[in-house]
């Protein structure tokens, strides 16, 4: 199963469909997913639906929004990180605890791109997946824009 916001409700995505997680649980959590984040060991304590009446619906993905609509802390981390936060005269943090909600970022790894002979560009229908190991993984699919 996937967390995900769906027209700004938090949703439980699976193989069968989306659950609204406020309806799943009689209104314990709110309809929006920043505030699941706000109460996150509770949600991580349930594990799945009691409610009967609760039934998963199709998706719509284009409904799909960002599911962290309010970036708590943005952390990007790279080959070169040591390097450039002493050049800025930073500390480099040791064990910083992440949180629901804090966005990591990495720059683009070499030999991709347009730094690549020949450029290989991502096209629509490719896929990538990124992950960090104890924390979870992102897949996404590229598709042509409008």
């Amino acid at each position: 199963m996937h967390l995900a916001n769906l027209d700004d409700r938090t949703a439980l995505i699976s193989d069968g469909g989306a659950l609204d997680v406020e309806v799943a649980r009689g209104g314990l959590f709110g309809p929006g997913i920043q505030s699941l984040y706000e109460s996150w060991e509770k949600f991580l304590e349930w594990s799945a639906p009691t409610d009967s009446a609760a039934t998963a619906v199709p998706i719509d993905r284009s409904k799909l929004l960002a599911p962290f609509p309010t970036l708590r802390e943005v952390f990007a981390i790279g080959v070169n990180y040591r390097d450039h936060a002493e050049e800025a005269g930073l500390g480099v943090p040791e064990g910083v605890p992440l949180l629901p909600g804090d966005v990591i970022f990495t720059g683009t790894p070499g030999g991709v791109g347009l730094g690549r002979s020949s450029q290989r560009l991502i096209q629509p229908g490719e896929t990538v997946r990124s992950w960090i190991e104890g924390i979870g993984e992102i897949t996404q699919t590229f598709v042509v824009g409008e």
